[in-house]
Order: structure tokens, then sequence, then C-alpha cells
């Protein structure tokens, strides 16, 4: 659509994309498991330009799930940069918020390891069975929210981080 100062804009395009970009990927020849991968980078290409400034909880996400997917997280903000650099009048290059978003990554890659293609906090699952918690399908809802919040600064320590989890009702 385009708006009355120029702007195009396709709201929902970045959800919209992902079936017709993992079929012309696989249409070339390419795997799923790569069409799975650009599916993943089409899908969260708009996820920083959403919401204007990023916060540390929005990009721990990002990076969580780009590595879940297979996807080194600098793919994702290359493509967002890709994306907002053909938005006419906008000026070519890496939106603030992205910036912003990429040096919150690589401050995160060092501190949870994701430059080793994973992500361990502080909470892991000892602490949380030190907690009292049987393993299950709250083990995972527990570590990604206390990952989110010491990426936050919630806490800094292995204390710190124990009185977190016993002070919140997991359902």
């Amino acid at each position: 659509q385009i708006q009355p100062d120029g702007r195009i804009t396709s709201h929902g395009h970045d959800v919209a994309g992902v079936a017709p970009a993992k079929a012309f990927v696989k249409a070339c020849g390419f795997s799923d498991e790569f069409a799975d991968k650009v599916g993943f980078i089409v899908e969260k290409h708009m996820a920083i330009s959403k919401g204007g400034a990023p916060s540390p909880k929005q990009v721990s996400r990002i990076m969580r799930e780009a590595i879940s997917a297979g996807v080194a997280p600098d793919m994702v903000w290359w493509i967002m940069e890709a994306d907002a650099s053909g938005r006419f009048p906008k000026p070519a290059g890496m939106p603030e918020a992205v910036k912003q978003a990429q040096v919150m990554a690589r401050e995160m890659s060092v501190k949870f390891g994701a430059d080793k293609g994973r992500m361990k906090g502080i909470v892991d699952g000892d602490m949380v069975k030190a907690c009292g918690f049987k393993p299950g399908p709250i083990f995972r809802k527990i570590i990604e929210s206390a990952m989110d919040a010491e990426a936050e600064g919630a806490f800094s320590n292995a204390q710190e981080a124990k009185d977190w989890v016993m002070s919140r009702s997991w359902q």
C-alpha cells in the first residue's frame, strides 16, 4: 500500500511471506531444513522494526529462537538492515533500533555463550531442581523466563537467580 507521504507499507508481510519464501527456496532445489531457516528469517525480519527501541528481553528471545532454528543471530540483524535499506524515503543502512539490538546481542553472545551455538544463563536445570521443581515442561518456561530476566538485569549471581526463581509463582 502506498501511503500519502510516498512510503510503501505491507503490514503483516513478515508472517505472510514465510510460506512463499519457503516454497521458492524449495523450488530452487534447496533442502527443507534450509527452507525452514529462510522461513524463520523472513518471519523475524521485522521483529525489532515494529516496536521502536529494543528491550534486552526482546533481543534475548530473538537470539534463542534463531539459535534453536539453526540460524546465526547476525543473519537476522543483516536481513533487518537489508529490508530497511530498501524503504524509500529512508536512507539505506541499519536502523538505529537494529543497531541497538545488535550491540545488545553481541554482549549477550558473550554473556550467555551464544557464540558457541547455545544460550545458557545462570538458571539451569540443576538450579530449577534445587528449587524443588520436578523435571517437566515447566523447566523450559522457568529457564527461558529467567534468561529474559537476567538479560534485563534482574539478577547477576546464583543466589539472586535462585531467589528470583523462588519468588515467582509458576503455573
